[in-house]
C-alpha cells in the first residue's frame, strides 16, 4: 500500500512517525497535526483525480475521452462471449455437429479484474459497506 492508496491507514503512519518524539504532549500534538495534513493531502489527490476524470470524459475525441468506454465494451463483449455465447456454441457444436474440440476461451479472470477496477467495486466498496457509510 502506498500513500496514494485510498485504503491507507493514516493513524498507523502517524503513530509510527510520532513515536520518534520523546515528549508525550508534543507527540500527541504532532500526531494530530500530521494526521490532518495527511488527510488533506489524500483528499486533494482524490479531488484532482476526479477533475482529471471529468476532463477526460468530456473530451470530444474518442482517443482521449473514449478509452474507458472502449475498455467497458471490451469487458462486456468478452464477458458475454465467455459466459453466454461460448458455452452455448460449445453445446451446439457437440450436439448438432459432433465436434469434439473446444472453442477459443476468453480469460475471464483478466476481464473481471479490469471491470471491477473500472466500476470501483473492489475492496473499497466492501470496506465502505462494513463501515456503515454505504451510499453517503
Amino acid at each position: 500500500m502506498g500513500l496514494f492508496d485510498l485504503d491507507i491507514d493514516i493513524k498507523d503512519i502517524v503513530k509510527t512517525v510520532a513515536d520518534f518524539i520523546p515528549n508525550e504532549n508534543e507527540r500527541h500534538k504532532a500526531q494530530a497535526q500530521l494526521e490532518i495534513k495527511l488527510k488533506k493531502f489524500q483528499h486533494e489527490i482524490q479531488v484532482q483525480q476526479i477533475e482529471t476524470n471529468k476532463i477526460e470524459a468530456a473530451h470530444p475525441s474518442l482517443f482521449k475521452g473514449g478509452y474507458r468506454a472502449f475498455a467497458g465494451w471490451v469487458c462486456g463483449v468478452g464477458l458475454a462471449y465467455g459466459t453466454i455465447l461460448q458455452p452455448f456454441l460449445d453445446w451446439i457444436a457437440v450436439v448438432c455437429f459432433g465436434y469434439s474440440g473446444a472453442l477459443p476461451e476468453v480469460d475471464l479472470f483478466v476481464l473481471m479484474n479490469l471491470l471491477v477496477g473500472m466500476l470501483g467495486l473492489g475492496r473499497y466498496r466492501h470496506k465502505e459497506k462494513f463501515a456503515g457509510v454505504e451510499g453517503k
